[in-house]
């Protein structure tokens, strides 16, 4: 593809992805907007944070950076319900975070800004389990004791 289309190409992707936001925005389904503006926040986030490819060890820096980010992106989807986030299911915020983590990935690579890695996915996979984990941990804790049990203390 010449440098001319890929320019536009990429502008036209731009474009449409800016209109998708907006029209969730103003949509009456907060959920929906929550987990947009949680999106572009993520976005957001990996593009300022990011570390292309410098390694420090075993593990580069930028996978690390995946797995933090979107363990914080989960949890801001998760927490960004209409609902409290002890009454709401986890599993859906994660199943959305792990789709966009996967179409970012492929859009990566059908735009040949950066390579598409498995590695990436596989980071962000691990960041999204955390966060998972880590919530419903939480939810463990701060639950209210069960009906009939003693408080000993």
């Amino acid at each position: 593809m010449s440098r001319p289309a890929l320019a536009s190409w990429r502008r036209a992707v731009a474009l449409l992805a800016c209109a998708v936001t907006a029209l969730a925005l103003l949509l009456p389904i907060p959920v929906l907007a929550g987990w947009v503006e949680a999106a572009g926040l993520g976005a957001l986030l990996e593009r300022l944070l990011r570390d292309d490819g410098v390694s420090s060890g075993p593990v580069p820096v930028d996978k690390l950076v995946h797995v933090v980010l979107f363990a914080a992106l989960t949890a801001i989807v998760a927490w960004s319900s209409p609902r409290r986030i002890a009454l709401t299911p986890l599993w859906p915020s994660a199943l959305f975070v792990l789709l966009y983590s996967w179409a970012l990935e492929v859009l990566q690579g059908l735009l040949g800004v950066r390579a598409a890695e498995l590695a990436d996915a596989l980071g962000n996979a691990l960041g999204i389990a955390l966060a998972w984990a880590g919530l419903t941990l939480l939810r463990r804790l701060s639950a209210p004791p069960a009906v009939g049990s003693e408080v000993v203390g």
